[in-house]
């Protein structure tokens, strides 16, 4: 466990490895700081991260590069900011009260991700999530949803707010109706979208937190 008044890891090649044996527990990492490391997180197994802060490292989280390994892992108000990568090749990870601002990558991988922040970044997601209540603006990319080997059921993309990103706001090959898109009209919103994306009906104005 981690948990103290800002506990600050820095300069390191691997600040944390949370590996552990599947039903050895839970790790917890509250108030770090994890900053200008080459990996902050290193993650496989039970992981519950609160109100931590990952500044200007290659990688912030990496889940296990073999999709095959488990990694449950939970983040709630944790703060991602100039990193490489911010939340790289994550399986089964559950996002929450998060922010994601100006990564090179903000958040790669699958899982869920609500009531979070993702702007100013490169790419602000890719991968397989089910999103609620987000706001993904102000990145080059915003959405690029696509499954990987072991995600492939049914997603959820619904009541958030996707707008304003400068390549397009969204690819995809599914159905993501309900979510705000800068705009009330739906051929609008379809003019900042890649591949075959079905967002109507589309809502008529932006999700409140």
């Amino acid at each position: 466990s981690v948990n103290g008044t800002w506990v600050k890891f820095t300069n390191l090649v691997n600040a944390l490895d949370t590996g552990i044996e599947p039903g050895s527990g839970v790790v917890r990492i509250r108030n770090a700081v994890f900053s200008k490391n080459y990996g902050g997180v290193w993650g496989v197994g039970k992981t519950l991260i609160e109100d931590t802060l990952f500044e200007g490292n290659n990688f912030g989280i990496v889940g296990p590069i073999l999709e095959s390994y488990p990694q449950d892992m939970t983040l709630v108000r944790t703060v991602f900011k100039k990193n490489r990568h911010a939340l790289y090749h994550s399986h089964d990870i559950r996002v929450h009260a998060s922010r994601f601002e100006q990564n090179t990558n903000a958040v790669v991988g699958r899982g869920v991700l609500e009531g979070s922040t993702i702007t100013g970044n490169g790419v602000g997601l890719r991968g397989w999530f089910n999103l609620c209540k987000n706001t993904i603006s102000k990145n080059r990319i915003g959405l690029i949803l696509e499954k990987t080997k072991k995600a492939g059921g049914p997603i959820a993309v619904i009541y958030n707010n996707i707008f304003g990103n400068t390549e397009f706001n969204a690819s995809g090959e599914l159905a993501i109706p309900h979510n705000w898109w800068g705009t009330a009209e739906a051929a609008l919103a379809r003019q900042r979208l890649r591949g075959n994306l079905l967002i109507e009906p589309v809502l008529q104005e932006a999700v409140s937190a």
